[in-house]
């Protein structure tokens, strides 16, 4: 009785599935056909000749896109040679595919493409952050900012003003102390930059190119200027009392106190009416030099000198491990000025505002419990973690077929010039 029981459950379950099978073949001719071929067609060994030598695992998958679809045709079987029992990754100028039957049956104009998920920070960030997830991302953070920039701000700003004036006060005592602990090397650095960087290049530039311009520009504005102090100075004034501070006669700086009023009085006054004129002058003189090819050539290789110089190389890291890498006081500094209770109070509200926008953001990265993995977390998890999809060659038919049905037995694989769609996680994005 058990048996028959047993056995009339086991006829039901394949009259259910016999059905269901048929309804699905009689509503999708094309699924049909393609099981019929699968069955009813042999798999054929093909042979894949690389124009170039390529990574290739057994197992790596043979994709044909369709109707902005993409179904796995083949399998790599061997690889180097027909009867290798290699699994591993190996790269080598050849491997060999087992094409499935449900594979197109006129491969006579077939070609086939090599593609790879690049081993790169730039691509994990480009697949995990596409457009429209950055959009995402940018709009959770202006709107949590606009929700709460001002609280947020009244909570950091006090503990940034004081960090940023102990590292200020604290980097600049360290810099000091650094540079006089290798004032040595600063000097020697010094007399062979004066002699051959200012004295061999820079001097000699400003007398041929800078000063003709300055004398150009500038010296009708001097010669005018001088003229008008010329007329208000008194040579009597300033010739008595000079004479009078020559004298044996009690000190009492006369020539000095008149010069003094002369500025104060008649030149100053007189500089500030032309200031604008000056300033003029002064941008003009910039504009010409910098604008000079031969002054920025020698500032550029004098420059490049100096950043190429081992020497000051060195000096340059040692200062920044003093003041920077190797700083204690400014590491204890920052500790405590984040550890303080102000700092975990501003912290602890900043959380709490921010935490549904940070929420969010991990959700449009990676999912959530009430939804499935991204599919472009999935793939990254999967190529880089998993080792998984990291490699698939396409199968490319043209539309137009000559009529013969051949299937040769090579052909050659061409490297794709872009990964081009993912025939794992993205048939519904295949943009042919």
């Amino acid at each position: 009785m058990r048996i028959f029981a047993g056995a009339t459950i086991w006829c039901f379950v394949a009259m259910a599935g016999w059905f269901g099978l048929t309804g699905y073949l009689v509503s999708e001719p094309r699924a049909a056909s393609q099981l019929a071929r699968y069955f009813t067609t042999s798999a054929r060994q093909l042979e894949f000749e690389f124009e170039t030598p390529m990574a290739v695992r057994v197992g790596d998958p043979v994709m044909l896109f369709e109707d902005d679809s993409a179904r796995m045709v083949g399998v790599i079987r061997h690889v180097a040679s027909a009867d290798s029992k290699t699994e591993s990754l190996v790269t080598v100028d050849r491997a060999f595919a087992e094409l499935f039957g449900s594979a197109p049956e006129d491969l006579s104009q077939a070609s086939v493409t090599y593609h790879s998920t690049p081993d790169s920070m730039g691509w994990v960030l480009q697949t995990m952050l596409p457009s429209e997830t950055r959009e995402k991302i940018r709009q959770l953070v202006i709107a949590a900012y606009q929700d709460h920039q001002v609280e947020i701000a009244q909570e950091l700003q006090p503990l940034f003003e004081q960090t940023i004036r102990d590292a200020t006060s604290i980097l600049k005592e360290s810099l000091r102390e650094s540079m006089r602990n290798r004032d040595a090397q600063i000097q020697r650095l010094g007399r062979r930059y004066q002699r051959e960087l200012v004295e061999g290049k820079l001097v000699p530039l400003v007398k041929e190119e800078i000063w003709p311009v300055i004398e150009q520009v500038a010296q009708p504005l001097v010669i005018e200027m001088g003229q008008q102090l010329w007329a208000e100075a008194s040579i009597w004034r300033f010739g008595w009392r000079l004479l009078y501070d020559r004298t044996p006669l009690p000190e009492r700086n006369l020539a000095q106190q008149e010069f003094e009023r002369f500025v104060l009085e008649k030149a100053r006054p007189l500089i500030e009416a032309r200031m604008p004129e000056i300033i003029a002058i002064q941008q003009e003189i910039l504009t010409r030099v910098s604008r000079n090819g031969k002054v920025k050539k020698t500032v550029s290789d004098s420059l490049r000198t100096v950043m190429k110089d081992e020497e000051f190389q060195l000096l340059a890291a040692d200062v920044v491990r003093d003041v920077l890498v190797g700083n204690q006081r400014l590491q204890k500094a920052l500790i405590d000025n984040w550890n303080s209770p102000q700092a975990q109070r501003a912290l602890q509200i900043t959380n709490q505002r921010l935490e549904p926008m940070v929420t969010k953001i991990g959700q449009a990265l990676f999912g959530s419990p009430e939804s499935a993995i991204n599919p472009e977390f999935s793939r990254v998890l999967r190529s880089e973690i998993m080792q998984k999809d990291q490699r698939w060659f396409v199968l490319q038919i043209p539309e137009v077929s000559d009529g013969l049905r051949l299937t040769p037995e090579r052909l050659r694989v061409k490297r794709a010039s872009v990964a081009g769609p993912d025939p794992f996680y993205f048939p519904s994005r295949i943009d042919r």
